[in-house]
């Protein structure tokens, strides 16, 4: 939640700084604006990618459940081939989320 905070916070204060440097005509302080809008979105589509690689890792957890007989999954304990591979799919599309972001 402090991540979001943040973010709104410097694309705001990007905004005012572009919006106070073209009225006076100052472009080191637009660019200075504009730049600080730029990184507050690129940090907000990081943590949305962070954040759905979490859920893409939690969904292939729980698809890939283990029960409580040991370590075959749910999808390999009912026989559902494509319901384990989805869940180590959505698994593995979460750790690779969560690494690059």
């Amino acid at each position: 939640m402090a991540e979001k905070i943040a973010n709104v916070y410097h694309s705001a204060m990007g905004a005012t700084k572009e919006t106070l440097g073209r009225a006076m005509g100052n472009e080191h302080l637009v660019a200075s604006g504009a730049a600080e809008k730029a990184e507050a979105a690129r940090a907000a589509l990081v943590a949305q990618q962070r954040a759905q690689g979490k859920v893409d890792n939690a969904e292939g957890h729980a698809t890939t459940a283990t029960t409580t007989a040991g370590a075959t999954t749910a999808g390999a304990t009912t026989g559902d081939r494509p319901m384990e591979a989805e869940g180590h799919v959505q698994q593995a599309s979460g750790d690779v989320n969560r690494i690059i972001n």
